[in-house]
Parts: structure tokens; sequence; C-alpha cells
């Protein structure tokens, strides 16, 4: 597989193509995620940045709706995504359709009204689903709440990086987050570093 992506450059104006191998893509969760998977239909990249996951997943799975509402990661991911079986939405998902703030050059979305528009994953309709990797920097949250009907309606393997911060509130968002999954009929499964895997029980 090719392992050369287009990613923000060392002062962040000028992209640069550089061979990845182990670093920065997540492999080793990627690859425990989907030892889980036994449908390949349709599946989920949430928080796509330049499209890490999504070019192994495009290989493996009939369709990939991808979201990611950065603008420079973006512009890299329609360089570095060329599969015909990529669909990408340039939004972020939330549990309310609203704006949001996110700096050009991070990962992390705020809830303060900016330019970044919000929508929830329910309204979307999404059935057949067999993966969801789920990578928004703190967004988790609201990102399930807005996604509950389409968990329960479907029975997707979820690969979900919640990271332990040692705030309080970040503590009760990934306390929250669980027990969400565990409402909508989840079980935990495993943790390769800082992501989470889980399947319907």
């Amino acid at each position: 597989m090719n392992k050369d992506f287009w990613i923000p450059g060392p002062d962040k104006s000028n992209p640069i193509l550089e061979t990845l191998v182990g670093r920065g893509t997540q492999e080793e969760q990627r690859s425990a995620a989907l030892d889980h998977v036994t449908s390949y239909r349709t599946c989920l990249d949430i928080g796509s940045n330049v499209g890490f996951w999504t070019r192994e997943l495009a290989e493996k799975f009939e369709k990939v709706i991808c979201f990611e509402p950065n603008k420079l990661f973006i512009s890299l991911f329609k360089r570095n995504i060329l599969n015909d079986n990529v669909e990408l939405h340039e939004v972020g998902l939330s549990d309310t359709k609203h704006t949001a703030y996110q700096p050009l050059y991070s990962t992390v979305m705020s809830n303060k009204p900016g330019d970044i528009i919000c929508h929830t994953l329910d309204s979307y309709h999404i059935n057949d689903i067999d993966f969801i990797k789920i990578d928004v920097d703190g967004f988790e949250h609201r990102v399930l709440k807005g996604a509950k009907e389409t968990l329960i309606r479907n029975n997707a393997i979820i690969n979900i990086e919640l990271k332990p911060e040692k705030s309080k509130e970040r503590k009760q968002s990934v306390r929250w987050c669980m027990n969400f999954l565990k409402e909508c009929g989840y079980k935990h499964k495993n943790t390769i570093k800082h992501d989470e895997i889980w399947v319907k029980s």
C-alpha cells in the first residue's frame, strides 16, 4: 500500500509529501479494530484529517463516508485520497446543527460560534454501517449524542479515541461516552493506546 501522504509542512503553509510508516497513521489501532469486522459494506471515518485511515478503509469497504471540517486537512485529503468509493462531507459532526470554531492548523474544535458547519450523524440516515472510526479530539460526546439513532439501528464496530486527560471535565466526558455506548447496546472489547474498540453486545 502507498505510504506517501501530503501533510502540513513545518511552517504550516506549504504541504510536504512524506512517507509515513507506523508514524501518525495509527496502523496498530486500525489493524486491531478491523480484526473484529466481519462485513465490509459501509464504514464511517469521522475526523478524517488528511486521510490516514481512509486510504486503507477504501481498499476493504465497498463505501467509505468521511467527515472532516478543517479546510487545511480537506485540501490535503483530496490530494491523498482519489478512490471512487470515498465520499467526503466537509462538515463537523455534533449533537445539533450549529456552527463551531476550529483554528486552521488544529484538530480541536470548539463549541463557540465560528465558520465550521456542524450536523448530526443521524441527519444523514446512513444504513448498512459495519465500522465507525471516531477521532475528534474532545468532541466525542457531542458526536455520539447526535448519532444515537444511527448506532442503535446499525451493528457497527466502533473505534473511538478517548484520551484520558487529567481535567475533571475531560474525565466526565470520557465516562459519559462509555456509559452512552453501553446504553446503545455496546460493550468495551479492547484498548490500543488511546483508541477503544466497542462491539454490539
